[in-house]
């Protein structure tokens, strides 16, 4: 089923080996992927493609966590929302999200409701992925 918005999504990810899933996933889905391999890759991305509807990152990352990149991606387009992976526990992690940029937390390994409901609060009841499984 083709949806009415194509959304075109950044995924972050310092492991090769979960990008590659998130990024199938969210293909067979119907959304358009573009990985990257850690904060640096992205922020290079985004200073070139600013044709992103969403980010998706992981939080702990080297060098440029998903805190950071998230500030710094919304420095470059404040408007975009961010959803952050993570393996980290719930108490770890909430207390942080207000005022970090992210929009929404999904916590690894996440369901494809939760990853559905994510993207029907972002973008809205047409991104309603749940009859495709």
């Amino acid at each position: 089923m083709q949806k009415p918005i194509k959304i075109r999504i950044l995924v972050v990810d310092d492991s090769k080996v979960v990008l590659k899933s998130v990024c199938q996933i969210l293909i067979k889905l119907g959304y358009e992927t573009v990985p990257a391999i850690g904060g640096s890759e992205a922020l290079e991305i985004m200073e070139t493609d600013d044709g992103f509807n969403l980010v998706m990152t992981d939080i702990n990352m080297p060098q440029i966590d998903g805190w950071e990149l998230a500030l710094r991606i919304k420095s470059i387009k404040p408007d975009i929302p961010i959803i952050a992976l993570t393996g980290e526990a719930p108490s770890n992690v909430l207390p942080n999200v207000r005022g970090s940029g992210i929009n929404h937390v999904l916590f690894k390994p996440f369901q494809l409701d939760q990853l559905n409901n994510a993207m029907i609060n972002i973008f809205g009841p047409d991104q309603d992925v749940s009859s495709e499984f």
